[in-house]
């Protein structure tokens, strides 16, 4: 019987030979999780980049805020792990490049902190909640 891992397996073979081809290591599960925080905060800005999307003026201290600790952690990310961004570029807005950065960020830390893939633990969670998953 093929199970949900079996079919995203090649998502973590995928992102293996990604990640050699770019040179860089599996990160740990602490550096994921605050890579993850990074490529969420670039989540906001490609977002927000277009006309679909307004912020609402009392939620923009909390973009600030999120934007500062992006900062932080870079910063903390380049000392440790020598992690220097791809393009610092703010004219250069990838939605969909933004969303698979943080779905690669998810699918690693899943594994490191779970052993699943995100869409096992999603299920999982479902399934807790009483939702009959097909």
């Amino acid at each position: 019987m093929t199970t949900v891992y079996d079919l995203y397996n090649g998502e973590r073979e995928t992102i293996q030979k990604y990640f050699a081809y770019r040179g860089y290591q599996w990160p740990s599960a602490m550096d994921a999780l605050l890579f993850l925080t990074t490529e969420l905060v670039e989540l906001w800005d490609a977002v927000l980049d277009g006309d679909a999307v307004d912020l609402p003026d009392e939620m923009m201290p909390v973009y600030y805020s999120l934007r500062k600790n992006q900062r932080a952690i870079e910063r903390y990310l380049r000392r440790d792990t020598g992690y220097v961004r791809n393009d610092q570029s703010p004219l250069t807005v990838d939605l969909a490049g933004e969303i698979g950065d943080v779905m690669m960020m998810l699918e690693v830390l899943a594994r490191q902190m779970q052993q699943k893939t995100p869409r096992e633990c999603m299920e999982d969670k479902m399934k807790r909640k009483g939702f009959v998953v097909e």
